[in-house]
This record gives C-alpha cells, sequence and structure tokens, in this order.
C-alpha cells in the first residue's frame, strides 16, 4: 500500500484569495487616506502625540502593502480608523454649527437692512414752527444739520449754499401775526442748529416777540409693525429777538438728535457757532 503524503500546504488558494483581498482592502485603505496623509504632513502644529500616532499608522500602511498585517495591528489600524471617523463626525457637526451661526447672522443682517432702508424713507423728522406779532416783517428761521446742509422755508443761497427748501413761508395780509414752517429730516445723530434771520430795513417792534415750538415725529420698527411711534412737541424757548439787529442770523436753540434712542434733546445754542451765525446774550 502507498503512503499517505502527510505534508501540510497552507498556502493553497482560499488562503490565497484571503490575502489577496486584504492587500487590496489596504490599498483601498491608503488610498482614502491620502487626503488625510497630505493635511498632516503639511501641517505644523502636530502634537507629539499626534505625531506619534500618525507614524505608527503610516507603519501600518507601508507593513500593509507588504503583507498581511497580526491580529494586533489590524486591531490597532481599525482603532486608528474609528478615532479618524470620531473625528470627522466631530468636525462635521461643528460645520453644522458655524453653518447654523452664519445662518443666524445673514438674518440678522437682512433684518437691519430692512430697517435701515425703511428709517431711510421713514426718518425722524424735525418741525419748526415759528410765529411773531407783525403782518409785513418776513422772518425766515433755519434748521443746520450735523453735516451744515440747512433746511429753510424757501430755496436761496446763504453761508454759500443752496438752502433746500420744505416748509412754508406764510405771511397774509389782513391779520396781526405772521407764522412759518420748515421740515428738517433728521438723517444723522448730533445737534441740529436752529436760527433766524431779521430781514433788513425792520424794528425791533415788528419782531421783537418772535416765538416758535418744535414737533419731532419718531418712525417705528419692530418687524412686524411699522408707523409712527409717538410724537414730541416742545417749546423752543426764548428767541431774544428783541436784541436782534436787521439783516443778521442769530442763534435760537440746539436740538440734540440721540438716534440708537430716537429721542431728542433741547439745549441752548452752543458757544461756537458757524461763520455768520451770532449768539444773543
Amino acid at each position: 500500500m502507498r503512503a499517505r503524503n502527510r505534508e501540510i500546504n497552507i498556502f493553497n488558494m482560499s488562503l490565497l484569495d484571503i490575502l489577496t483581498g486584504m492587500l487590496g482592502a489596504f490599498l483601498f485603505l491608503m488610498v482614502g487616506l491620502v487626503p488625510y496623509y497630505a493635511k498632516v504632513m503639511n501641517s505644523s502644529v502636530l502634537s507629539a502625540e499626534e505625531k506619534k500616532k500618525f507614524d505608527e499608522l503610516k507603519k501600518l500602511l507601508d507593513k500593509g502593502l507588504k503583507g498581511p498585517l497580526s491580529p494586533e495591528e489590524a486591531e490597532q489600524l481599525r482603532n486608528e480608523m474609528e478615532r479618524l471617523q470620531a473625528e470627522n463626525d466631530r468636525l462635521q457637526n461643528e460645520k453644522q454649527q458655524i453653518q447654523s451661526e452664519l445662518d443666524d447672522t445673514k438674518t440678522k443682517l437682512d433684518t437691519t437692512e430692512d430697517e435701515r432702508a425703511f428709517r431711510t424713507s421713514h426718518n425722524e423728522r424735525l418741525s419748526i414752527i415759528s410765529e411773531w406779532i407783525n403782518a409785513t416783517v418776513d422772518i425766515d428761521v433755519y434748521v443746520m444739520n450735523p453735516a451744515g446742509k440747512v433746511y429753510g422755508p424757501k430755496k436761496e443761497k446763504i453761508f454759500g449754499q443752496d438752502v433746500g427748501p420744505d416748509g412754508s413761508d406764510s405771511h397774509s395780509t389782513g391779520v396781526k401775526t405772521s407764522n412759518e414752517g420748515i421740515t428738517a429730516y433728521m438723517y444723522q445723530a448730533g445737534d441740529y442748529l436752529v436760527f433766524y434771520r431779521i430781514p433788513p430795513g425792520a424794528n425791533a417792534a415788528e419782531y421783537g416777540q418772535l416765538y416758535g415750538y418744535l414737533v419731532f415725529s419718531d418712525a417705528e420698527y419692530t418687524g412686524q409693525s411699522k408707523g409712527l411711534a409717538h410724537c414730541v412737541q416742545s417749546g423752543l424757548g426764548a428767541s431774544k429777538a428783541s436784541a436782534a439787529r436787521p439783516g443778521g442770523f442769530y442763534a435760537w436753540a440746539t436740538i440734540r438728535y440721540v438716534a440708537d434712542k430716537h429721542s431728542i434733546q433741547i439745549l441752548p445754542p452752543p458757544d461756537k457757532l458757524p461763520p455768520g451765525i451770532q449768539r444773543l446774550q
């Protein structure tokens, strides 16, 4: 009887299939890790622990290309892949959070832009109404905004600039008093100077009793409700017109506009006035 061949050949086709499959898996794994490999290699802020883990991973990848890994090495590689996946999940969550914050910021900016556009077309406005006991003399009242622009009741040029006419220059016959109104739009925060001009040739009896008051209207914006929020009415204080001389410009009051609070303060004229405007004591 022929003796049986008891030689054991471990390199059969099944084992070769397994090894070939493992090698293919490691090749795909290496390709998948190329972005991480490049990112880490180009980074200059790796910690000592991260550098050690990267070196170990690189060794495993290099060994996997040459032959099969031991169970311990395969487990190490699997754990490292899980860590990378967890890090990727964390970065994705951070990305979603940042995107959410960006969306919230954009919404706030859109709301701010909407409010700005609304207030541009519905600006707070300051109306000055003046009156004096005379039907013949023509006193003109003006408002100068913080940028130096002058609003007046009629189209003219003073202090080298064109006056923006926005008001009424009303003087009727057969009455004992005269009055006029003017509106200034409050596009910016700061001090708005109210001043007046006494016409040449007038006498103190005709303009000495000049008085006036203001109306400040505030536009409201809440996103849902848009309209007139409130209206402030107040006297301008003494004009001191009886001490004025014909032909001159005289400061009357300062209206301080506080934009963030949408409010005003009525103050005396400042000590330092624009050229051509006088302060009465």
